[in-house]
């Protein structure tokens, strides 16, 4: 629907500023024939637009190209932020599921300066066990199923 207001608007300016063209040029002139000719054309091709795409959407762009930035970068930054998500959760089913205990607090750090080859930096997570040799486990655990760094808080 956007598409057809776009181009009934650029169909009224473009009649408009041809109108406004053939009032101010010169009469029985030489130049009149061209400027009828170049103001025939534009409309002409105006007109035929929509044809010359072939059943395509007309854009206008409507979107300025900071916005369209803007919409992207928003994106990456929600998908980042449900990786997060799915890495704690995977976190705490891992933990549960090999050594019976609870976490809490999964703190993932994710290098992102590559959009393209996000990695994690390391996980930091808080344990309800108070055994050094427990939390050694886990630690090596993780370690051996993220490849980076953890971080096991008190």
């Amino acid at each position: 629907m956007g598409s057809i207001k776009n181009y009934c608007y650029s169909l009224i300016v473009i009649s408009v500023t041809v109108t406004v063209i053939m009032l101010l040029s010169p009469e029985n002139t030489r130049i009149i024939k061209y400027v009828r000719w170049i103001t025939s054309l534009c409309i002409i091709l105006i007109l035929t637009a929509p044809i010359s795409k072939l059943g395509a959407d007309i854009e206008f762009n409507d979107y300025t190209q900071g916005q369209v930035n803007s919409v992207k970068e928003n994106a990456q930054e929600l998908i980042i932020e449900e990786f997060k998500i799915k890495i704690s959760d995977t976190v705490f089913k891992l933990i549960n599921e090999r050594f019976k205990i609870e976490s809490s607090n999964i703190i993932v750090n994710l290098n992102t300066d590559d959009v393209e080859n996000i990695y994690i930096n390391n996980i930091g997570l808080s344990l309800n066990t108070k055994s050094k040799f427990l939390k050694s486990d886990v630690e090596g655990f993780l370690k051996e199923k993220f490849l980076c760094e953890i971080n096991i808080y008190d």
